[in-house]
């Protein structure tokens, strides 16, 4: 069961996200999942449930319009966590982080993640929405200097430090998209 290719079709990365998102969905059938809309300010959109209806309704509706430019993705991740609050542990918890930018995290803002993220048994998968050609998280030699001190990558470096089960995929095109929907299945 592969996820369907567009082909000839200009989407905004907004539309791609929800449609393979969607189709992520799709295939977890026995999975509970909640969403948090982000931009400068977070909301919990739909907590955790079984309702694929529900999901795919709020996935479909969170592609719609244009993104902000600004991200707070602590706050958004902090609303993520808050969802698996009080609920019993039934297997692996994954929050899945779908964004275009990144944010430098104070040390606080770190220490949280990582003593909540470990307590609660959390995964965390971040799907980076390239935008910049040439940009990728990791750093190399080629690197221009602007690239150097990027949010994406300061937030990359402070996932790997956490301690905890994570993995980022950057999708510059639909199918790197589509190849981390699959490896994240």
């Amino acid at each position: 069961n592969t996820l369907q290719r567009y082909t000839g079709v200009k989407k905004s990365k907004r539309e791609v996200s929800r449609d393979y998102l969607a189709e992520f969905v799709k295939r977890r059938p026995d999975d509970r999942f909640g969403y948090v809309f982000f931009s400068t300010k977070s909301t919990e959109i739909l907590k955790l449930t079984y309702n694929k209806d529900a999901v795919l309704a709020t996935i479909n509706a969170g592609g719609l319009g244009r993104g902000l430019s600004q991200t707070d993705i602590f706050k958004a991740l902090s609303l993520a966590v808050n969802m698996y609050k009080d609920q019993p542990y039934r297997g692996s918890r994954n929050i899945l982080l779908i964004s275009d930018g990144g944010q430098i995290l104070s040390t606080e803002q770190k220490q949280y993640l990582q003593n909540v993220f470990k307590k609660m048994r959390l995964n965390l998968y971040w799907i980076y929405l390239r935008s910049m050609r040439g940009m990728t998280l990791e750093p190399s030699n080629n690197d221009s200097l602007l690239w150097i001190d990027m949010p994406e990558r300061k937030l990359h470096k402070t996932f790997k430090t956490l301690g905890v089960p994570y993995q980022a995929f950057e999708a510059g095109s639909l199918d790197e998209f589509a190849q981390a929907i699959d490896e994240i299945h």
